[in-house]
């Protein structure tokens, strides 16, 4: 059984009547999951076919298409462990039937890793750990192949519930639509940080306010609407 998935859909859905979809799942001894799995998903009925696996991979949890490249990327647990014991940010190329190659994969700069998004440019991609709070960006390499780690930035903070809400919890990130801006809802501080100055390969200037002050309520998504406007 596939447990904890992230669906994300391969194709336009204006175009097509049925389009290629790629689930992210939790793996383990008692899941059944192995990795990314591959479905069809027929927009007219709605229906979903029997999920087939496309890439063995552990804890795929979140998935991002390259917006350039035939490339799909995961966050997950890496196949050879980091000496620090970080998470994983993994590409897979798509060939034209849909299957996946591993290409390679890269630190997260920290632990718990539940969400990426990559910028417009398709060079950098950003990933926000839960675990620790930690939010990063890597550079992703002309192929879309993360490289190496640019920054991280290990946050501070806690909320009123004193369960879950003792330190930082990166829950997501999301580039502003000029991507200019990555907006990060910490569910464990109750606020939404933005960071002003991204951390890109050639800079590493960065500044960090919180959004809308002085708290969200437990953060977790966020969504741009169409033509939506950055807050300033």
């Amino acid at each position: 059984m596939i447990q904890r998935a992230a669906v994300i859909l391969l194709a336009c859905a204006s175009i097509l009547s049925a389009v290629p979809v790629f689930i992210g799942t939790h793996t383990g001894p008692n899941t059944g999951s192995k990795g990314i799995y591959l479905a069809d998903f027929n927009l007219e009925t709605g229906r979903l076919t029997t999920p087939l696996l496309a890439a063995e991979y552990r804890n795929p949890g979140f998935l991002a298409l390259h917006p350039s490249q035939p490339v799909l990327l995961a966050i997950g647990t890496p196949n050879k462990p980091f000496a620090d014991g970080t998470d994983a940010v993994a590409a897979f190329a798509i060939a034209p039937d849909h299957s996946l190659q591993f290409l390679g994969e890269a630190s997260t700069g920290g632990k718990g890793a539940c969400h990426l998004a990559v910028d417009p440019t398709g060079r950098t991609v950003a990933v926000a750990n839960y675990g620790d709070g930690h939010i990063a960006t890597l550079r992703l390499d002309t192929h879309g192949v993360p490289e190496k780690l640019v920054a991280v930035i290990a946050n501070q903070g806690a909320g009123p519930n004193q369960t879950r809400q003792t330190h930082p919890h990166a829950h997501g990130v999301y580039f502003d639509p000029a991507a200019s801006r990555l907006f990060v809802p910490d569910l464990g501080a109750d606020q939404v940080r933005v960071i002003r100055s991204i951390p890109r390969p050639r800079s590493s200037a960065r500044r960090c306010r919180l959004w809308p002050p002085p708290r969200a309520p437990a953060p977790a998504i966020w969504r741009f609407p169409p033509m939506a406007k950055t807050p300033t």
